[in-house]
């Protein structure tokens, strides 16, 4: 038995450490419930026994609604459960600032007044999500090296997606050295491999390492070599040789095909890298070695100004009455906003569709906070003239959200030394506008309510 099949084993039979915190009915009763007044904290132990009891009360309350003559059986919504990786020792090997140890200490300060649960704007209703909050990877002294807290977090992952039906880890550092951990985790228990990963980054993230040691520089570089997900690219690659050859001896017109299907030929993609801070060589190892995907920040910006221009001069094109002013005032109260649905921001809308285009049976979503530019969240190791923005940034983390594929999302680098009231503000509303993406997952019209 694995050392992680051994934690599992011992937490569900042991007792929790300490007593569930559970949102205060009081505060929920109150006309401006926050994050903090839904989110309930707990040990990591006690994980899987609440998980439980929310499956049976979700079982429950179905039979009961059978019982009153339903017929429709909605899913189970996800349980979102927020853990964090507080260590920065892999920043520190890569020359960077030190101090994204405190990040999940920081953004859970500005978490619990972040808010309101129910917003009013976009019409959901966070309430009724079970949104869990496991508490952090210990980083006690003599809690030993880097490799240690990998292990660790490694096993947490695994753990945590073990413990219940349709769990969501949301995982914060920390330095993105923690990716490669997460993405274990994510495959020993889901997919087998067979995942698709997008990682939001100004930089590729592939260095080799560093003395025979890891860093926040080589996370990427350790998954593509991994060798479960590595026969993943190299199943993908056979089939679209296979495709291409069944299409040229039909004497088939393909081009059209090909650029359809273009993004469906990657388990993984870089979104958002800066080629004034990636080196070709590691651009190389990405595309050439690996076969897979780099969406240029720049590129991506080209493609969408192109294609919005093409869609504006177009003859059969004609403008959208749901997003106009007149519309949305005069529309059913009940109506979503249109950009919730179909985002301003031309950078999450390329997002949305990369992450539809994966191939992987599970998602897995890591953010860098440095692919944010440096106005924007001054508070990483590395900030950066360049970049996204904040609209882009929770706009993307709302598709996240809302992709029933996305099984595991990190995010990694903020830096609360370097700033942290700005910074940490933008990465507590991300978490908040993750939240609100899966409280509207599997859901299309209407009043969307978890």
């Amino acid at each position: 038995m694995s050392v992680e099949s051994d934690l599992f084993a011992a937490a569900t039979k042991a007792p929790p450490l300490a007593p569930p915190r559970a949102p205060s009915l009081a505060s929920l009763s109150n006309d401006d419930p926050r994050m903090g007044d839904i989110i309930h904290t707990m040990t990591l132990s006690y994980l899987p026994k609440h998980l439980e009891q929310r499956r049976k009360a979700w079982e429950q309350q179905h039979q009961q609604q059978q019982a009153a003559g339903s017929t429709t059986r909605r899913q189970m919504p996800p349980a979102i459960v927020l853990s964090g990786f507080p260590f920065d020792e892999g920043c520190r090997r890569n020359g960077g600032r030190v101090g994204a140890e405190e990040g999940p200490t920081a953004m859970r300060k500005l978490l619990s007044r972040m808010g309101t649960a129910v917003n009013p704007e976009y019409q959901i209703d966070m309430t009724k999500l079970d949104i869990v909050d496991v508490g952090d990877v210990d980083r006690a002294p003599g809690s030993g090296p880097l490799e240690k807290a990998h292990d660790a977090l490694h096993e947490r992952v695994s753990f945590i997606l073990r413990s219940g039906p349709n769990v969501v880890p949301f995982i914060i550092g920390g330095s993105n050295d923690q990716s490669f951990p997460n993405a274990m985790g994510l495959m020993d228990v889901l997919g087998h491999g067979r995942i698709g990963v997008i990682n939001i980054d100004a930089h590729l993230d592939v260095r080799p390492l560093k003395n025979n040691q890891v860093h926040s520089g080589s996370p990427f570089r350790l998954l593509l070599e991994e060798k479960r997900f590595a026969a993943h690219i190299t199943a993908i690659r056979q089939r679209k040789k296979s495709g291409d050859a069944d299409k040229q001896k039909d004497g088939d017109d393909a081009e059209n095909d090909n650029e359809k299907d273009a993004a469906q030929r990657y388990a993984f993609c870089e979104f958002a890298a800066q080629g004034s801070q990636c080196s070709a060589a590691h651009a190389d190892f990405v595309t050439k070695t690996h076969g897979q995907q780099i969406q240029w920040l720049n590129q991506i910006r080209l493609q969408q100004q192109s294609s919005t221009t093409h869609t504006a001069t177009s003859p059969s094109s004609t403008p959208s009455t749901s997003s106009s002013p007149s519309s949305s005032s005069s529309s059913s109260s009940s109506a979503p906003l249109p950009s919730m649905w179909q985002p301003t921001s031309p950078i999450a809308r390329q997002f949305r569709d990369t992450l539809h285009s994966l191939c992987g049976e599970h998602l897995f979503v890591s953010f860098d906070l440095d692919s944010v530019r440096g106005s924007d969240a001054p508070g990483v190791s590395c900030p950066g003239s360049d970049g996204l923005t904040a609209e882009d940034a929770l706009q993307m983390m709302f598709q996240a959200g809302r992709n029933p594929r996305v099984r595991l999302v990190d995010l990694s680098e903020f830096n609360p030394h370097v700033e942290e009231y700005r910074t940490g503000k933008l990465v507590a509303n991300m978490f908040y506008y993750f939240c609100m993406g899966v409280a509207v997952r599997n859901k299309t019209s209407g009043m969307q309510m978890a």
